[in-house]
Formats: structure tokens, sequence, C-alpha cells
């Protein structure tokens, strides 16, 4: 097992600016000198890790963030040893979904028109 990942999310998933950045990544890594292993796609066109060895996860960090330049990629470099990845927590509106939430939800429990219609008040800026 790796004693480092680095983690790459997209702004936006789809096309092929995460796969890029995964490889630009994959090459500055190596380029510092480290021992790197295959890209764990999490999230298929949205977010990978990438296992590496034989650099602290602060130089990773920097390296990859200099080759990327300004792209709509987060990057997080950590040690792998006590990484858990039990639960994820988001803002879900218009980050990872396109809907609202609140809907979807509403939608389950069969009561969707009475919540989309406080929502869409809510979001023209009539309720609180």
């Amino acid at each position: 097992m790796a004693e480092c990942v680095v983690t790459l999310v997209a702004a936006q998933a789809g096309g092929a600016a995460i796969a890029e950045a995964a490889e630009i990544a994959r090459q500055a890594l190596v380029r510092l000198g480290a021992r790197v292993a295959a890209v764990d796609w999490l999230s298929p066109d949205r977010a990978c890790d990438i296992p590496f060895d034989d650099l602290a996860p602060d130089q990773a960090d920097a390296g990859i963030r200099a080759v990327l330049g300004m792209v709509s990629i987060d990057v997080l470099s950590q040690h792998a040893a006590g990484r858990r990845k039990q639960l994820l927590v988001a803002d879900m509106e218009a980050t990872i979904i396109a809907n609202e939430m609140l809907d979807e939800l509403a939608d389950i429990a069969g009561i969707q028109p009475q919540i989309a219609a406080i929502t869409r008040r809510a979001m023209n800026g009539e309720i609180d």
C-alpha cells in the first residue's frame, strides 16, 4: 500500500479535464521523485486518487498545484495511513447534482409538488 495519496476532484463532471489533470499530476509526482501507482477512479470523469511514496504530502500538493495552474480541480495530498472515506459531507445542489436535493427527498416521500412550490418561492426570494 502506498504511503500517501493525492485526491483530485473536478468542479464539473464530464469531459477530459480530470483525466488530463490526473496524468499531469502523475507526471509531476514522478518528476518530484515519487514512486507513483495507478490512478484509482473514485467517480468517472469526476474524482480520483493517485497513490504515491517517497515524497511528503505537502511537496506533492505544491508540485501538483503548480503544474495544474488555475484549472478548476481540487487537490488534496495526505498520508494514506488512518485515512477513512466513510462519510462524505457536501453541498449537493449545483455542486454534485443539478437538482434541489430537498425536492428529490420530497419525491421519495411522495410530497414533491408541495415542497417544489415552497422551494421555487424561496429561490425567487418570495420567502426566507
